[in-house]
């Protein structure tokens, strides 16, 4: 069973972080656009910093069409204080081309009135 699939009581700040993982892996752009607000920031070493859901989806919605298949299999998740969770996870992609990809990360979802305040990538 995958971290993201954890049985515990989750905080709403775990749960919907959660959900932004899982809808990620599933490259659900609408979902996770009704998660963010135009103050939402994203920072990352791979893809630069972005403020702003439209920006922030323009990012992702690019960075997913490069791969035929993409997976964040998500190690631990740990909320660190009220609103700052942390995951861990391994990235998994297959380009369309058929290259395979894969690296570690850790990535900080920060949670603040039911939405998603900032996104942070970090390598492992």
């Amino acid at each position: 069973m995958s971290a993201l699939e954890s049985l515990s009581t989750d905080s709403p700040a775990v749960a919907l972080a959660k959900q932004y993982f899982s809808l990620s892996n599933k490259s659900d752009m609408a979902g996770i656009r009704a998660m963010m607000r135009d103050s939402t920031t994203y920072s990352s070493a791979n893809t630069g910093v972005y403020l702003g859901v439209e920006a922030i989806l323009e990012m992702q919605t690019a960075f997913h069409t490069r791969f035929a298949t993409l997976n964040w299999d998500v190690h631990s998740i740990d909320e660190e204080r009220p609103g700052v969770v942390r995951f861990t996870f391994t990235f998994s992609a297959r380009t369309h081309e058929g290259e395979e990809l894969q690296f570690d990360g850790v990535e900080y979802v920060i949670i603040h009135d039911g939405h998603i305040q900032h996104i942070e990538v970090r390598n492992a």
